[in-house]
């Protein structure tokens, strides 16, 4: 007898974490799933920890392999499971315990490809706020429709100030099992790809044929805030670049209504990156504008510049876009540092 549903548990130094989020799942109102604890040659206690879970409970599996990051763990996941769902859970995050059952139960009423719901955000303490969730239930029937939905995924219409309608985080997502094998789908590695997440959800969604968005929030992100205001990762934007290409070359290339939510996407990423290298405390004020002056040199500007609609962006992303363009990189500098965004 297969299970409802397959939660993947990709699993990497987070001794501190895992039994928080392995509890999540074993406290969920439906109990007909399996838990594929995956780790990803984890270097502390997490190997033992997933053992003895696997040893105290016959629904856990354990997969140990070499470390090769967060979308291939997730891939052996799927090659391991059974359910008619499937859904992917980070082990340093947790989940409300009616997530299983609600999503499961919807797909199964209006036999649904897939479902996706909301994202709540916690820090360390304990505070929170929804970082994303529908404002009703939308159903979508056909491909015209979910194509609608794959660019709200990838971001908003150029006028629009919110970067996107829908989150494109796999972890907030219920899928067929059958549809992911039967066509191959698997996660591209975040070591070579930013946002290997969305990919795998626009490659899902180019074959599904009815997909629903639910008014409701059960996944819990847990974020450092502390540790993210002292790293800056020095590949970010020319990983934005590689993805930017890969978009456009993996869907519809020559139409425009594609590349114009791509490059809203890129636009987007890179301002934050901006914003968040000139808020870096790790960094000294020679680094900082060294890297957002490469940044602003890039080719890619003038590119943009041309093809981007850039009279009907929101005022404030037209002012950035003009700075960056034209490298005013001490005027960037202060606007970051006197806003938030």
């Amino acid at each position: 007898m297969h299970p409802k549903v397959s939660i993947v548990i990709p699993v990497y130094n987070v001794e501190q974490y895992i039994d928080r989020c392995i509890q999540s799942v074993l406290n969920q109102t439906l109990q007909d799933f399996e838990i594929i604890l995956v780790d990803d040659g984890s270097p502390d206690n997490c190997p033992k920890i997933c053992d003895k879970y696997a040893a105290s409970d016959p629904r856990i599996k354990v997969v140990h392999k070499a470390n090769a990051g967060l979308g291939m763990a997730c891939n052996s996941g799927i090659e391991v499971a059974t359910g008619k769902y499937i859904a992917f859970l980070d082990s340093d995050d947790w989940i409300d315990s009616a997530m299983y059952y609600t999503m499961c139960s919807i797909a199964d009423s209006q036999n649904a490809d897939i479902i996706f719901t909301g994202l709540r955000r916690v820090n360390e303490k304990g505070e929170s706020y929804i970082m994303s969730q529908a404002n009703q239930k939308n159903i979508y029937y056909n491909s015209t429709e979910i194509q609608s939905l794959a660019l709200d995924m990838i971001a908003s219409k150029p006028k629009i100030k919110r970067e996107r309608r829908v989150a494109m985080s796999a972890k907030v997502v219920l899928y067929k099992v059958d549809i992911i094998k039967t066509h191959n789908i698997r996660f591209l590695s975040e070591r070579q790809f930013i946002s290997e997440d969305l990919i795998f959800n626009l490659d899902y969604l180019m074959h599904s044929h009815t997909a629903i968005e639910l008014p409701m929030t059960f996944y819990n992100y847990f974020v450092n805030e502390s540790s993210l205001s002292n790293s800056i990762r020095r590949d970010r934007f020319e990983k934005y670049l590689i993805l930017r290409e890969k978009l456009i070359n993996r869907y519809f290339p020559q139409e425009t209504i594609w590349r114009e939510r791509i490059n809203r996407l890129f636009i987007g990423y890179v301002r934050h990156t901006i914003g968040a290298t000139f808020r870096c405390y790790n960094l000294t004020k020679s680094d900082k504008y060294q890297w957002v002056s490469n940044i602003c040199n890039n080719p890619i500007w003038e590119q943009l510049h041309n093809e981007y609609p850039i009279t009907k962006m929101p005022v404030g992303h037209r002012l950035i876009f003009f700075l960056i363009y034209n490298r005013h990189i001490r005027l960037l500098r202060l606007i970051f540092l006197l806003t938030k965004n």
